[in-house]
């Protein structure tokens, strides 16, 4: 019912031939190629099969397994009505279909990320489960699973601990990325595996490190922190030496995950890798967005037991001022407390008087005076005295103002009767 698509009939000459007589041309199959223009007739076309209610005479499983996979290898994504219809079709032919094609049809749509109705799932269970699970390979077993995590579907716990003790049991049969999104599919899922079963999996896994993208490490040590596990030294040395390659395509936010996930195993870097990874810290352009992930990260070296130089803390300090004034004064009074609590003394001078300082800039001249003058009461006690006088403010704003001077003073860890005794002064 379709044309034929575009076909590059050009002779194909082998190399080292002369190219010219008959001997020098080998009979190969010609390149094809398929246009836009052809594809969407071929969907259009192929959408009239689909509409039928029940299931169409000309139209057999192996059809629909092979138009599927075919565009999910092509990374074609059809329009959510076409793909209703192909899902309406696929469950009136589920029974005449093989444990296996329904895998793959199943894998097909995961990466389509088209989510199934329940029955179709219910239906799926039934045809692949039970006695069914012993025609899967080890690969399909894990596949399934890693395709109702990505859909975000919630079959039985009694199926899902089947096919995950079926891949595991065959584990030396899978591949080393199958094992890896196996375990980041496990933590999807919610599923807490056992100890010795992520060890297997993990122990599969190591050749796949080095082919692993800058996400899918921060993907997998996240799963791992929330199966709550601690992987053995080997496997920590290869992952990390494979992430540090990685660490400047991370994003802020990946980098939080990524730390928050390294102390929740109770790993610590070494110091080769913590520089490094500060360092692509310090270079990130942080938006107010980012606050609450940054906030997580800094939490997250205290429990590492992390301490950064006063250059790291210095950058950690203007990473912070850069999106001072578009967080919330609360918030960002949570990070400059989370980065002291790393037993960094911040510039609070710089940070009293720069005029980037949402909390400084927005209040009376009097707060800005009182705060200026704790500044210089935490940084240099002794020059206070000889400094020159700070204008005074009208007495009812500095009244007012009091309450703020000492929110602003308890940030820079300055002492109340400081504050008192700067105000004085001025």
């Amino acid at each position: 019912a379709c044309p034929p698509p575009e076909v590059d009939m050009a002779a194909v000459v082998q190399p080292g031939s002369s190219g010219s007589g008959s001997s020098g041309i080998v009979a190969r199959r010609a390149p094809t190629v398929l246009t836009t223009a052809w594809l969407q007739h071929f969907m259009t076309t192929f959408e009239r099969y689909l509409e039928a209610r029940a299931v169409h005479p000309q139209l057999q499983p192996q059809h629909m397994e092979a138009v599927i996979t075919c565009l999910a290898a092509l990374r074609v994504t059809p329009d959510r009505f076409w793909l209703y219809l192909f899902v309406r079709q696929m469950t009136a032919q589920l029974p005449a279909c093989s444990p296996g094609s329904v895998v793959r049809m199943l894998s097909a749509l995961a990466r389509m990320r088209y989510r199934l109705p329940e029955h179709v799932i219910s239906q799926i269970e039934r045809q692949v489960g039970g006695s069914a699970l012993a025609a899967l390979r080890p690969q399909e077993c894990a596949e399934v699973v890693r395709s109702v995590a990505a859909l975000k579907q919630r079959p039985s716990e009694a199926w899902l601990q089947q096919l995950l003790a079926a891949a595991v049991k065959g584990s030396s049969h899978l591949s080393s990325s199958a094992a890896v999104s196996l375990v980041v599919a496990c933590a999807g899922l919610g599923m807490q595996l056992d100890a010795s079963w992520i060890d297997v999996l993990l122990m599969q896994a190591r050749a796949a490190l080095h082919v692993l993208s800058a996400p899918e490490h921060v993907g997998l040590i996240d799963a791992l922190s929330q199966q709550q596990h601690r992987p053995g030294p080997v496997f920590m040395s290869l992952f990390m030496a494979q992430v540090q390659g990685h660490l400047p395509e991370l994003t802020l936010g990946q980098q939080a995950v990524l730390v928050v996930s390294l102390a929740a195993v109770g790993y610590k870097p070494a110091p080769a890798w913590m520089a490094a990874f500060m360092g692509q810290l310090a270079g990130q352009r942080a938006t107010a967005a980012d606050a609450p992930e940054l906030l997580r990260l800094l939490v997250a070296l205290r429990r590492m037991q992390y301490v950064p130089s006063p250059l790291v803390g210095g950058q950690i300090e203007g990473l912070i001022e850069s999106v001072a004034a578009n967080v919330p004064f609360g918030q960002l009074q949570q990070l400059r407390s989370a980065l002291v609590e790393l037993q960094y003394k911040p510039n609070v001078a710089a940070a009293a008087l720069g005029t980037s300082v949402r909390g400084v800039r927005e209040r009376t001249p009097a707060v800005s005076a009182a705060v200026a003058a704790a500044a210089a009461v935490a940084q240099a006690p002794a020059a206070a005295a000889s400094a020159p006088a700070v204008v005074a403010a009208e007495p009812a704003a500095a009244a007012a103002a009091g309450g703020e001077a000492m929110i602003a003073a308890s940030a820079y860890g300055v002492a109340p009767g400081s504050v008192d005794q700067a105000q004085e002064e001025a």
